[in-house]
């Protein structure tokens, strides 16, 4: 039965790159949607309606067991951030979940 799991290599996992010409330090260009919101909210709209409601269910039954309220509306201010939908179903969640 051959061995499982990680296993040492017997070359390099890496190889050095030739590079011509001059390199440095550059700045990273800036897009109007360079924040950590984007990708999230257009993750959860590339989801189906099921996907999206097992999420929503998923977060809130986490959410709704912090006991600070002003953290629990801190983290569904973020998720709001990233789809309003998103914010506006998964506040409704907590809020269902806490009574």
């Amino acid at each position: 039965m051959p061995p499982s799991g990680s296993q040492e290599a017997d070359r390099p996992l890496w190889q050095a790159t030739a590079v011509t010409g001059v390199t440095g330090r550059h700045p990273a260009p800036v897009h109007a949607e360079d924040d950590d919101f984007v990708p999230a909210g257009n993750l959860y709209r590339l989801m189906s309606e099921g996907e999206r409601e097992r999420l929503v269910e998923n977060q809130a039954g986490f959410i709704a067991k912090v006991s600070r309220d002003d953290i629990a509306e801190r983290a569904i201010g973020n998720f709001r951030r990233a789809d309003g939908d998103f914010g506006k179903r998964l506040e409704a969640a907590v809020q269902a979940l806490r009574g």
